[in-house]
């Protein structure tokens, strides 16, 4: 996302100027029952552009990238259990350089699903 003023400044560096998802997954065949999967989100620096340049280098969140993995087993057609481990490195990053609100450490989730 690039916008710009008349004068040719970019607005909204609150919101990174390139931001890449990629996430697959793979069941093995030998192993239908299990799913394996993973993904990386990166993005490109944000600012707040409110802040005098001055100011700047303390409101501004370096480009970064968080890595998430999953797994996923199948005991019946009914019950699966899926375990996320997300931010698989620990990234430590903003998600708003104006607040300094902080994403999520590493933390890890399962979630037992029953189908009827």
């Amino acid at each position: 996302m690039l916008t710009k003023d008349s004068g040719g400044g970019r607005l909204n560096g609150d919101q990174p100027k390139h931001l890449v998802k990629l996430f697959t997954s793979w069941t093995p065949a030998s192993l239908s029952q299990l799913t394996v999967g993973g993904g990386v989100t990166w993005q490109s620096a944000t600012y707040a552009d409110w802040v005098d340049a001055s100011w700047r280098g303390l409101y501004t969140q370096k480009s970064y990238a968080v890595v998430n993995l999953m797994a996923r087993y199948a005991f019946t057609k009914q019950l699966t259990l899926t375990v996320n481990l997300n931010n698989v490195f620990d990234k430590v990053y903003r998600t708003d350089v104006s607040g300094h609100n902080y994403g999520a450490p590493r933390n890890i989730y399962a979630t037992l699903k029953y189908r009827f």
